[in-house]
C-alpha cells in the first residue's frame, strides 16, 4: 500500500469546511481536527495555557479558571496583531500534536488513500509544510454571513469583524490543488466530495 496523501483542508468560518470533514470521515478518511487540538492544548495547567494567560492576562479566564475561548476570540478577532500573537503561541503546540496524530494513524497501516488535516489557518503557517495537497472550501460572502448569524447567534457587526480577521478567500485560491464550492445544500456537497474521493490518485 502506498503512503497516504496528506491533505490540508481549509476555508473560512461558514464555508462548510466542518461539513466536508464529516463527509470525509463517513467515507473512512482519518481527519485530524485542528480546532479540537487547539482546545486541548489550552487546557488548564498546560504550557500553552500559561503562555496565553501571560500575554493576554487573567481577563480571559472563566469562573473555573479555564480559558474562555469566546472572550479570547472577541479580543483577537478585533486586533490582527493580537491574533498573530495567539497564532504564534499556539501553532508550535498544534503542529507537535498533529505530528503525533499523523504518526499514530500511519502506524495503523490502514488502507488509507488520504489523511486530512482540518485547519482553519493553513496557508502561511508551519502546517502547510506538513501536507501534500491543499483543498479549499469556499462560498459566497453573503452565504457566509447568513450561516454564521444562524450558527453563532452573534451580532451582525461581530460576524463581519470575525470574517475580516480571516484570510481573504481569493488569496487562498492560488494555493489550492482542489477548490470546493459550497453554496448549495448538504446533498450537493456530499456528492462533490464523493466524486472527488473516487478520482484515481495521480
Amino acid at each position: 500500500m502506498e503512503k497516504p496523501i496528506i491533505v490540508g483542508l481549509t476555508g473560512n468560518s461558514g464555508s462548510g469546511k466542518t461539513s466536508v470533514a464529516a463527509i470525509l470521515e463517513k467515507r473512512g478518511v482519518p481527519v485530524i481536527d485542528c480546532d479540537k487540538i487547539a482546545k486541548e492544548i489550552m487546557q488548564k495547567g498546560s504550557s500553552c495555557y500559561y503562555e496565553v494567560i501571560n500575554f493576554f492576562g487573567g481577563g480571559i479566564l472563566g469562573r473555573t479558571k479555564d480559558i474562555d475561548r469566546a472572550a479570547l476570540g472577541d479580543i483577537v478577532f478585533n486586533d490582527k496583531d493580537k491574533l498573530s500573537k495567539l497564532n504564534y503561541i499556539t501553532h508550535r503546540y498544534i503542529i507537535s500534536e498533529i505530528c503525533l496524530k499523523l504518526e499514530e494513524i500511519l502506524s495503523r497501516q490502514g488502507p488509507y488513500r488520504y489523511i486530512v488535516i482540518d485547519a482553519p489557518v493553513l496557508i502561511g503557517t508551519g502546517l502547510q509544510g506538513l501536507v501534500d495537497r491543499v483543498w479549499v472550501v469556499y462560498t459566497r460572502h453573503d452565504t457566509l454571513v447568513k450561516r454564521l448569524l444562524a450558527r453563532d447567534g452573534r451580532a451582525h457587526q461581530q460576524i463581519l469583524s470575525r470574517l475580516k480577521s480571516q484570510p481573504d478567500i481569493e488569496a487562498l485560491k492560488p494555493y489550492a490543488d482542489v477548490l470546493i464550492e459550497n453554496s448549495g445544500g448538504l446533498e450537493e456537497l456530499e456528492r462533490k466530495i464523493n466524486d472527488l474521493l473516487d478520482i484515481p490518485i495521480e
